[in-house]
């Protein structure tokens, strides 16, 4: 439990349409993403630091790659991008007036500045329809983001060691390895880091926060 009066430190997290429904449906409740940079060894080369804020650090990196020297030992430190207490979520998105040609669709309705609004649509929930031109997760704003996620535990592992229960918890509820791991090749492997490269992953576990 947080404690009273701590700071809430939020970041953005990108997820493709496919994810954001597992979200919103409350099939997804953890995510993977590849640490970086990547340690040459095993598990044992992994340890926790105990004065530097609790982050992970590898001893056994590239020279190089982001060496820092820690408590008489020289070790890569690479920053968890999760070290916060909460993620909003970013999701390919389009805003449009109230007059416009998609007025008649379901959407949703947010202020932005003022008395002034923008009808906001996400292709998430409209995967049967396209408006001229959606806009890149990667460009949404805060304001936009329909989605605030609460981060309950951080861990980091190989991606292989994924067990079935962790793979429904990642929003495939079969369970099964091909389908996860099919999945993770289409956003991954292209990048080098392939199911077969079984890369050190950040585990990130989150539970939806409801947007008032």
């Amino acid at each position: 439990m947080m404690a009273e009066n701590t700071e809430v430190k939020t970041r953005p997290i990108l997820f493709s349409g496919l994810m954001v429904r597992a979200i919103l449906d409350g099939t997804k409740t953890q995510t993977r993403r590849v640490v970086k940079p990547q340690p040459n060894g095993d598990m044992r080369s992994m340890v926790r630091s105990t004065d530097n804020g609790g982050h992970w650090f590898f001893s056994n990196l590239p020279k190089g790659k982001g060496l820092f020297n820690i408590s008489g030992y020289d070790c890569a430190y690479p920053k968890c991008p999760f070290d916060c207490n909460q993620l909003w979520v970013r999701e390919t998105w389009q805003q449009i007036y109230p007059l416009g040609t998609w007025d008649h669709v379901a959407i949703a309705e947010r202020p932005v500045y003022g008395n002034s609004h923008y009808r906001l649509l996400y292709a998430a929930d409209h995967t049967d329809k396209q408006p001229p031109r959606w806009r890149p997760s990667i460009h949404m704003p805060r304001w936009a983001s329909r989605i605030d996620l609460e981060v309950t535990d951080v861990r980091v592992e190989r991606l292989r060691e994924i067990s079935a229960d962790d793979i429904k918890a990642e929003g495939l509820p079969s369970g099964h390895w091909d389908e996860f791991s099919d999945l993770w090749d289409q956003l991954n492997e292209k990048r080098g880091f392939g199911w077969d490269t079984n890369p050190f992953v950040w585990v990130v576990s989150f539970k939806r926060i409801q947007v008032q």
